[in-house]
């Protein structure tokens, strides 16, 4: 299943105008800082990923393999994001998906 994450981890001039855009286009998996998750904590309908795992969004993203298996988070989504530079990585990744290590994985290639 494919999922669009908007990237909402800096908080520009027009936030709140992009935030109901976004909304409005039933586009709901935001990606959120400490700043922006404390001024979206009230919208119910916002499925919330973070790279921060001290914020208490349901999905967590790790940007490292070694960060993901070091981490000692239950009960929420935990993610990858890796950019792939090499054939390695892919191999990494598809080893990955084959566990129970992460619920999701993000994927982004080098041009």
């Amino acid at each position: 299943m494919k999922r669009i994450i908007l990237n909402f981890e800096k908080k520009t001039d027009n936030f709140k105008a992009l935030v109901q855009e976004a909304l409005n286009m039933n586009l709901l998996n935001f990606l959120l800082s400490k700043e922006t998750y404390s001024e979206l904590t009230q919208v119910e309908r916002i499925i919330h990923f973070t790279k921060n795992p001290e914020i208490p969004a349901k999905n967590v993203i790790f940007e490292s393999f070694e960060h993901l298996k070091n981490s000692k988070i239950l009960n929420l989504n935990r993610g990858l994001l890796v950019e792939l530079t090499s054939k390695a990585d892919e191999q990494k990744v598809i080893e990955l998906s084959k566990t129970n290590e992460v619920n999701f994985i993000i994927v982004s290639k080098s041009i």
